[in-house]
């Protein structure tokens, strides 16, 4: 389901959005980089959420996809999009300071499944981001989310048990983690309203305009006044 647009701070001259895809990542965000018109190239990102690199490539920025997979079918003999492949959990495959914006959507907080750490990965993300570079983190798991709270509960009973996060995290838990030429230009909480669970709704209802729009609303509105419980955490860094 689409969710609602967040704009970091500053004023961007690319607007990237994703307020048109179905899914919980989907987000819309701006990126302080030229416009694909305006330079011939776009930007370069090194991503590894596909409908993020499918706007992307839409919409005529260069990016680049580093996953343990291969590329997404719908994403074969685009341009605009290089897939780069990797078996190894820690080291980038990318020279230093090769990208202006790098974004992690619903990765970081597995990393250490996989043999790495989250710092290391931060540490590896700041050495291939250009100075003054930009580094998105979304849907990185609230410590104090009802949400997963209420899945450890009922997990234990359930025959084919809810996923859950091995890791949870507080802004202080994040700063903690920051190596010394990463720092928090904004952040904030979202997605108090499970959305996954939405998808097993009638499609007429979950692809309704007027459905998202309210479910968007609501979610606004009680994230606004029990931001502590929301789902997800959201982090705006900048490079030194």
């Amino acid at each position: 389901l689409p969710q609602r647009p967040f704009h970091p701070p500053r004023a961007p001259r690319a607007a990237v959005g994703l307020a048109g895809e179905r899914g919980p990542v989907s987000r819309a965000f701006r990126l302080d980089v030229a416009t694909p018109a305006a330079t011939g190239a776009g930007a370069r990102l090194g991503l590894r959420q596909r409908p993020l690199l499918v706007f992307l490539t839409q919409h005529g920025f260069h990016s680049v996809g580093l996953s343990f997979d291969d590329p997404p079918a719908v994403l074969a003999g685009q341009s605009l999009f290089r897939h780069v492949p990797c078996d190894e959990p820690v080291r980038l495959p990318f020279v230093d300071a090769e990208f202006p914006a790098a974004v992690s959507m619903g990765v970081l907080e597995h990393v250490h499944e996989t043999g790495c750490a989250q710092r290391t990965s931060l540490v590896e993300i700041a050495r291939v981001l250009e100075p003054g570079g930009t580094l998105l983190v979304f849907q990185l798991p609230n410590h104090y989310t009802w949400i997963e709270f209420l899945v450890r509960q009922i997990n234990p009973w359930l025959r084919h048990p809810v996923h859950q996060h091995s890791r949870l995290f507080t802004r202080a838990d994040v700063e903690r983690l920051l190596p010394p030429d990463l720092s928090i230009v904004e952040c904030g909480r979202y997605n108090i309203i499970p959305r996954n669970p939405a998808n097993a709704l009638p499609a007429w209802l979950r692809d309704s305009p007027l459905f998202v729009a309210g479910l968007n609303l609501l979610d606004d509105v009680l994230t606004a006044l029990l931001p502590v419980f929301a789902q997800n955490w959201f982090f705006v860094l900048r490079k030194r």
